[in-house]
């Protein structure tokens, strides 16, 4: 609940709660984020990015955000040439469909790149 921007709330309301968010996201996740990270959006535009954000549920999509903004920032400049190649995620879905792994077993993919194979074989045994 603390990512939301409230009807009546302003902007540096909002701005202030993301950014004790954000703090706690950097200390969770050290390996990944700087300490000097910040955020520099001014508080206008956060509150509506974040009111636009905020009723899309991540964990519940058919697609792997994390996975496709990682094939997406990453770009063609900086994938072909060092040998990454992305598989298309209907394939992806189609192999793990093919393989059918279940609970208990194990699941490796030693290409990993943005984790797709792991996330919808970790999808498949959850259904």
């Amino acid at each position: 609940m603390k990512f939301r921007a409230g009807v009546e709330e302003s902007g540096k309301e909002v701005k202030k709660r993301l950014v004790e968010l954000f703090d706690e996201v950097k200390a969770h996740y050290k390996d990944v984020m700087e300490v000097a990270d910040k955020i520099e959006l001014d508080p206008k535009s956060l509150r509506y990015i974040v009111g636009e954000l905020q009723n899309i549920c991540l964990t519940e999509c058919s697609r792997d955000a994390v996975g496709d903004a990682f094939e997406i920032f990453i770009g063609p400049s900086l994938k072909g040439g060092q040998g990454q190649f992305f598989t298309p995620r209907n394939v992806v879905k189609m192999v793990v469909d093919m393989v059918d792994p279940k609970r208990g077993e194990r699941v490796i993919d030693p290409a990993c790149g943005s984790g797709g194979f792991l996330v919808e074989a970790l999808r498949h045994v959850w259904k």
